[in-house]
């Protein structure tokens, strides 16, 4: 009698265990001017909406080698771009890249693709934090004016998170693989920056 109070219990844990799991992995991915979830459909942005940040005050965008050594340190950076998708169910915010810039960098740089951009809702309670993934941008680097080492993110990178508010913020800790250049080029970079999201503004990421 016990064992079978027992395997009832054991059966009833994994049935919540798998609701719960299931309700994590139907969750939606939306921007929302309102810090609530699920976000109220009048709040969500639409397809279309344009998405820009730009580096934080006194903030730099810096290319390190794996090891720690600094490759480029740039302070003035913009991203801007819109989104092709409002999100729904199982499905991240969309969008190009239009405006991808580098300036007023220690070695000359260049973004010579700009590429695109996927927002994922992390659905964990009471938080409006996203992971955003670059595609397809490849940024140029010219350490001391000798060498081309070109970076990417190819077919997907994670690029950082984004955390919602008045205004939002990306925290940019990305790796990004050598696709290109001169065989003294590191093999890879770490790429770190503090970005603020001036439009849409405000935004939130959330659940629908």
């Amino acid at each position: 009698m016990k064992s079978l109070k027992m395997l009832g219990l054991v059966v009833a844990a994994t049935a919540a265990l798998a609701a719960s799991l299931g309700a994590v992995s139907a969750s939606a991915t939306v921007l929302c001017s309102e810090n609530k979830i699920p976000c109220p459909e009048s709040k969500i942005y639409a397809a279309g909406a344009t998405v820009s940040a730009g580096l934080e005050a006194k903030g730099s965008s810096i290319f390190r080698e794996t090891g720690g050594t600094v490759l480029n340190t740039c302070t003035s950076s913009s991203i801007a771009g819109s989104t092709s998708n409002q999100g729904k169910e199982k499905e991240a915010v969309k969008g190009a890249i239009s405006t991808f810039d580098l300036t007023e960098c220690s070695n000359a740089t260049a973004v010579t693709e700009a590429g695109s951009f996927e927002i994922e809702y992390i659905p964990v309670e009471n938080t409006t934090v996203a992971n955003l993934t670059f595609k397809g941008t490849k940024v140029t680097i010219t350490p001391f004016g000798v060498i081309d080492c070109i970076y990417g993110a190819g077919t997907g990178a994670f690029i950082g998170t984004m955390t919602g508010g008045k205004p939002a913020v990306i925290h940019v800790k990305a790796t990004l693989a050598k696709v290109g250049g001169s065989a003294l080029c590191p093999a890879d970079v770490v790429w770190e920056a503090p970005y603020e999201i001036n439009a849409p503004f405000p935004v939130y990421f959330k659940e629908q």
